[in-house]
């Protein structure tokens, strides 16, 4: 908060006052909303998809230690932003190229902006079953989830998943 836009919990928030903020948004063309001198009118949604570093992958046959999977966000994302990954099949790791690390992190778990690996030993028995992967892009202050994306992947064979 800035001193002088003091308030007390029993009153209205703050109009904008004409200074550095809203100065600086009126000269880009942008506005304020409501009484917020720090929430823009014109913020862009945000929205954040699953890329996959690789068509297909088989445990193996590779020089990565599971399926590469990267967040990508945009629209006015948070400065601060965490990335929820769950999967209904396999578990999530952490790769550190430069000492060869892998880091496992179950099935279920939260990280900045990072590749994730998915990893998996064979198929289930019903090959049939995609595997999803559930992304969530939340704010790291505030812990509203942002935005979500989902991911299926296909068995092309007994250790072969594919993206669908």
């Amino acid at each position: 908060m800035h001193a002088g836009r003091g308030f007390d919990a029993g009153s209205k928030l703050p109009s904008p006052h004409k200074g550095t903020e809203t100065a600086e948004a009126e000269e880009k063309g942008k506005g304020w909303v409501g009484r917020s001198p720090y929430v823009q009118e014109d913020a862009a949604p945000v929205t954040v998809a699953i890329i996959p570093g690789l068509k297909t992958y088989q445990p193996t046959m590779s020089s990565v230690p599971g399926f590469p999977l990267k967040p990508v966000a945009s629209g006015s994302v948070p400065a601060n932003p965490l990335y929820r990954w769950r999967t209904d099949y396999g578990t999530f790791a952490l790769w550190n190229h430069a000492d060869g690390k892998v880091t496992d992190q179950g099935s279920d778990f939260t990280v900045g902006d990072t590749t994730v690996y998915l990893e998996y030993l064979t198929a289930p028995p019903d090959m049939s079953i995609p595997v999803h992967v559930h992304l969530d892009l939340i704010d790291g202050i505030g812990g509203e989830v942002l935005a979500s994306s989902d991911l299926s992947l296909g068995w092309s064979s007994p250790a072969t998943l594919t993206v669908q």
